[in-house]
């Protein structure tokens, strides 16, 4: 989770320095070869309107901004984070608002 926010306060501080623009991957703010706890590359997605298709979160919608996570240890994930192989994704949901895991952020919401 500490990782998840040092790359979003480094995504964020280059979008302060170009105008409010967000990088389009890692490698633009440097932090393109940070590896999560399990070796893997955490995943980063611009996104770029508000019913981008694309986007990790788009069933729930969950960030308007950008998509930061880690598929957890199984390695496995879905765009529905109630499903059993993206329970253990660690998450940034709400624009920074939550990190954690998401079993934990299903628990604590409606």
């Amino acid at each position: 989770m500490e990782e998840i926010r040092g790359l979003e306060k480094s995504i964020n501080a280059y979008s302060i320095d170009n105008g409010g623009n967000l990088p389009d991957n890692l490698q633009q703010i440097g932090r393109g070869g940070v590896l999560d706890p399990w070796g893997k590359p955490y995943v980063y997605y611009k996104i770029v309107s508000d019913d981008d298709p694309a986007a990790r979160f788009y069933v729930r919608q969950l960030n308007k901004d950008f998509d930061l996570y880690s598929l957890g240890y199984d390695d496995q994930t879905d765009l529905d984070i109630d499903l059993e192989q993206s329970l253990n994704d660690v998450l940034r949901i709400g624009e920074g608002g939550f990190v954690g895991r998401a079993s934990d952020y299903i628990r604590v919401t409606p």
